[in-house]
This record gives C-alpha cells, structure tokens and sequence, in this order.
C-alpha cells in the first residue's frame, strides 16, 4: 500500500514537471547515440560502433529511472488519497492487478480467448457498504504467424472492475459491445431485445432469455447505451447469480498515468477523480435497480 508524503501541490507539480523532462532529454539522448552507433557501423568504424552501446544503455537508464519516480509521485501523492477519499478501507497497490480466479469467474464475453493476464494499479475497498476490486487488465493469447513462429496478440487492455452487492442477482447476463472483431459464432448466440438501437451496439448472452429481460430492463439499457456514448473504449458486462457485477472497459490505455497529460496536482487529481468516479457511478445506478435482484 502506497503511502502519501505530505508534500505541497506544487512541490509534487514540480517533481513531475522536473522527472519528465529527464525522460524525455534521456529518451532523446538515447535516440541520437542509436543513430550515430548506426552510421559507424555503417561506416565499417564496428569498434566505436559497439562502444555507443554504453551511452544508450545509460540514456535508457536514466530514462527508466525518471519515470519510476513519476509513477511513484502519482501513486504516493495523488492516487492513494483519491482512492481513500472515494471509497473505505481503502487499499491502493500499484504493482498488483485482480486475480487470475476473478477474472476468469466472470465468464466475460470477449472477442477472442485469452491464456495469459497482466496488469497494474489495484485498489481494493467498499463503496457505500459493497466490496469493490479493480485494477487495469491486460489479457492477450499466443498465435502462430507462420514459420513455426508465435506472437502475443492482445484481447483486452483497459480497466476491470468486479463489485459484490452481496446478494443473489436475477440471473447470469452478459453483455459485449460488438466490434469487428466478434466472431459469427458469438452473434448467434445473442438474445435480441426490445431496443433495437441497444441491439445494433451489443451482444446479449444468458443461458436463461428470460433473464437476460429481467436483468437488462428498458432503463438499464437506455443507460447502458448513454455508457457507450460518453466512453471512448469498448463495453464488457458480467452479472451474475451470485451477486457479483464485473464492467471492463477495452480503452487501450491505464489508468493514473501520466502520458501526455499536464503535470500538474490539480489537474491530475481531477482526471483521476473522475476515472474512479465513472465506475462508482454506474454501482450507484444499479444499486436502485429493482429488479436485478432475485
């Protein structure tokens, strides 16, 4: 568990603003050594070539270096006190992700198969009295690229949310927006409902129809397709009997990173806010869903 260091807003805007630029003019460095190896080994000089192996490792190094310590700033200063402030019994692990056993539990109708998952940025704690996990995702498979020859091709890359309401739910639901990539054999699986809007955007699964129409009521999927709209990645939702939900969120990117962002608290401290918050928002949503509940 990350822990804050009390450090001032601009005390934690300056050591971002400051180890970014270190990145970057280290990157940089590193980029023109790689050019200047490449010409003296084009240029027969082998031996002053090799040796350019020393400063771009350096440079990566000190790349390295500086962005360990922005991931350790946001975590310490900014995430852990968000995570706290939103949820109780908090607890904020950067290097840590959602078991294998609850992302596999949640029978999540993806586009392809997976046999391999990683990922990052844990919390753990309760909303409003229902135990809450997260963290970012990644899952990816081995396919053959021909030769004999296999690459990891990605399946998910986003954030995964599992919230337990600690009672029974209507039934087993599952919901996938659809993408190029959904194969034949998972649309003619699908439940049609009575949105057909709802019905040109998602998959519906169940093994039981009927609970397909008491878990997705006409409400639900006018929210769920207001969902879609606002989010820029690709929807994934599991309910089931045993009352627990899980939301995915295909987005290609994770979550509390710097990236192209300002470095700046405020400005960070909002962005991140605001990311926790979405998924806060859709538990209280289904909190006063009558009818997802046996």
């Amino acid at each position: 568990m990350d822990t804050q260091t009390n450090r001032t807003s601009s005390e934690i805007s300056s050591s971002l603003k400051s180890n970014r630029s270190k990145s970057r003019a280290a990157m940089a460095f590193s980029i023109v050594c790689i050019i200047v190896m490449i010409v003296l080994l084009f240029l027969g000089k082998y031996l002053f070539g090799v040796l350019m192996l020393i400063p771009v490792i350096i440079g990566v190094l000190l790349m390295m270096r500086s962005e360990i310590k922005i991931k350790n700033t946001i975590s310490g200063d900014i995430v852990n006190g968000i995570v706290n402030e939103v949820l109780d019994n908090a607890i904020y692990a950067a290097p840590y992700r959602l078991s294998d056993e609850i992302i596999v539990s949640s029978h999540m109708v993806l586009p392809q198969p997976y046999d391999k998952i990683s990922g990052s940025d844990f919390i753990n704690g309760e909303y409003k009295g229902l135990l809450l996990k997260m963290s970012d995702i990644d899952l990816t498979r081995r396919v053959s690229t021909g030769d004999d020859d296999e690459t990891d091709e990605r399946v998910f890359d986003g954030q995964w949310l599992m919230c337990d309401f600690g009672k029974a739910l209507s039934g087993e639901v599952h919901v996938s927006q659809i993408t190029k990539s959904m194969p034949d054999s998972v649309k003619r699986q699908r439940i049609r409902m009575e949105n057909e809007q709802f019905n040109e955007k998602f998959v519906v699964t169940a093994d039981d129809p009927e609970e397909a129409f008491y878990v997705l009521t006409p409400h639900m999927m006018e929210y769920i397709l207001s969902l879609e709209k606002k989010n820029k990645g690709i929807l994934y939702m599991s309910f089931l009997r045993d009352g627990k939900f899980h939301i995915a969120v295909n987005s290609g990117e994770d979550f509390f990173e710097l990236g192209k962002k300002k470095p700046d608290y405020e400005t960070l401290r909002q962005i991140f806010l605001d990311q926790l918050r979405w998924y806060t928002d859709i538990i209280d949503v289904l909190r006063l869903e009558p009818n997802l509940y046996k």
